[in-house]
């Protein structure tokens, strides 16, 4: 399968992937290695489900192709830097629930609960925002994503003061930067036309 457009052919188009513009299409405008078609760059660029499209193929790349308008070595940036990213966040998030259990105070066990919660949420909601970022969505969807990750973030703040521990690790701090970093690289090599990234990008980190 090379794309959501084959879901179709295999007999599922459940959940975003109805919705996406490539169902049903011919396979081979978005198998062949290399930039997208004509046709293809147009479908992705309309398509409702782009970012769903994108968020899909981080944490486990599809093979060669063209996925959410873009070529292979276009999200492979990407790629390379959510996927260690994403992993610390879950590594942190197992060790906070077996923290959680080894403690006998109910009320300090719900808390670092929350807070492993917390984390997920704005790992979730950073992904949301970068995604939404790197295809150029609209203003109003960029807005959204951005409130949304400002949002989850101040969650996390406050629990980790409620919880009175923290709960990002070196690793997760570490392979930050290059998540954003590759989101500014990526965005760029999509639409090399479009203006600089906005600051608030760099400054809700």
């Amino acid at each position: 399968m090379w794309g959501s457009c084959t879901l179709a052919q295999y007999g599922s188009s459940d959940g975003w992937r109805g919705d996406a513009a490539c169902l049903g299409t011919d396979l081979v405008l978005w198998s062949e290695p290399g930039a997208p078609s004509a046709e293809a760059a147009r479908l992705c660029r309309d398509c409702p489900v782009r970012r769903e499209c994108v968020t899909e193929d981080l944490p486990a790349r599809w093979p060669a192709g063209v996925r959410a308008g873009l070529a292979e070595d276009v999200r492979e940036p990407l790629h390379a830097a959510y996927v260690p990213w994403r992993a610390a966040i879950d590594r942190r998030h197992t060790a906070l629930l077996r923290q959680a259990a080894r403690t006998n105070d109910r009320a300090a066990r719900g808390l670092i609960r929350d807070l492993a919660a917390a984390l997920v949420a704005e790992a979730d909601a950073l992904t949301g925002y970068l995604v939404a970022f790197v295809v150029h969505a609209d203003d109003a969807t960029y807005e959204t994503a951005r409130l949304v990750y400002l949002t989850e973030l101040a969650g996390r703040l406050a629990a980790e003061a409620a919880a009175a521990t923290e709960a990002t690790t070196p690793a997760i701090e570490r392979t930050r930067p290059a998540l954003f970093a590759a989101a500014h690289q990526v965005a760029d090599l999509a639409a090399p036309s479009t203006p600089p990234v906005p600051s608030s990008l760099a400054g809700a980190a």
